[in-house]
């Protein structure tokens, strides 16, 4: 049998396709908020007790993502032990004084419109209630069968 063949057919699907993690809208995002983050770095401090165990988070966070963008599921799943540090910092970048705070707003809001919107998109991620109608159990499978088919 041909177990090495396979096993490398195994470890090469985790290396999928990393040009879907290059020029999208999450890159050109993740580098916005990064320079922000860099940028008011000494007004964070200010604002966040321990705002340095964040910051020093935030960067754990966008490294591990581009380090990695070129393996499929480290990309997706390594990061997120780190993004509640976003979480808690961009609240803070939209409170700090400062005079580019109309043009911070003016870039973030719709980008985090347009992230939800985006991310809301697919048939496995549409929104139902009893109001509207909801599917049943066997369309729901099939439609998420059919998603993660492609």
């Amino acid at each position: 049998s041909d177990v090495g063949g396979e096993l490398f057919l195994r470890y090469l699907y985790f290396f999928d396709d990393p040009a879907e993690y290059m020029l999208t809208l999450g890159f050109f995002e993740r580098i916005a908020v990064f320079l922000l983050i860099i940028i008011f770095w000494e007004r964070i401090l200010e604002f966040v007790p321990d705002g340095r165990i964040l910051l020093n988070i935030s960067v754990i966070y966008f490294s591990s993502f581009f380090a990695l963008s070129s393996i499929d599921v480290l990309a997706d799943r390594v990061p997120l032990l780190f993004v509640f540090a976003i979480w808690i910092l961009l609240p803070t970048l939209a409170i700090i004084e400062s005079r580019v705070r109309p043009y911070m707003a003016a870039i973030l809001l719709p980008l985090a419109f347009l992230k939800i919107y985006l991310s809301t998109q697919d048939d496995v991620a549409s929104y139902e209630n009893h109001i509207f109608g909801i599917s049943s159990f066997e369309e729901r499978k099939r439609m998420v069968l059919l998603h993660n088919s492609k």
